[in-house]
């Protein structure tokens, strides 16, 4: 599957992720966040629909994908996409990377601190996550793919057959 909902810039809006991380580093977490947690949240039908949504390509007349994005998925990708940034990227967090300023050079933090950030990130992830679940759960009639879910299955292949699992949570 080609194609992202989201971009860097949005990573770096509502994530403590800063401009010293390059989109390089950024695009490919957003293809693992939407590939291994947004496929099970939002079922791969769902989840192929908001990429296109996303990518100008089927948009809906009365724009309700346009304001699911908007609303429950953009912050919950957003944050999946900075708990798989955070190991490559750990001292990059913030405009000047995550540091503890005890002068004008900046010392790296410590493993506690990086904790507490890992920390922050998951609980982020799991707020919006439920946001999204129960706002799917509600409205479900308005998302016809939503409805035809496919268990765990994922946008990748592995040797032309998809792959279908069941993520624990």
């Amino acid at each position: 599957m080609i194609g992202q909902i989201i971009t860097a810039d949005v990573v770096r809006d509502i994530t403590p992720i800063r401009g010293s991380v390059s989109a390089d580093f950024i695009n490919p977490c957003i293809i693992r966040a939407q590939d291994l947690k947004m496929s099970y949240v939002v079922g791969y039908k769902l989840l192929v629909r908001l990429i296109s949504v996303a990518n100008g390509g089927d948009d809906a007349p009365d724009a309700r994908y346009q304001n699911l994005i908007d609303e429950f998925v953009r912050p919950y990708l957003a944050w999946e996409t900075a708990f798989y940034l955070l190991p490559d990227v750990a001292i990059k967090i913030g405009a000047s990377g995550v540091q503890e300023g005890t002068s004008a050079q900046g010392n790296p933090i410590f493993e506690g601190t990086m904790a507490l950030i890992r920390q922050n990130i998951l609980n982020a992830s799991a707020g919006y996550k439920k946001l999204l679940k129960d706002h799917l759960c509600i409205d479900s009639s308005r998302y016809p793919e939503y409805q035809e879910y496919e268990m765990g299955r994922q946008s990748k292949t592995d040797t032309g057959k998809p792959f279908y699992g069941v993520q624990n949570y």
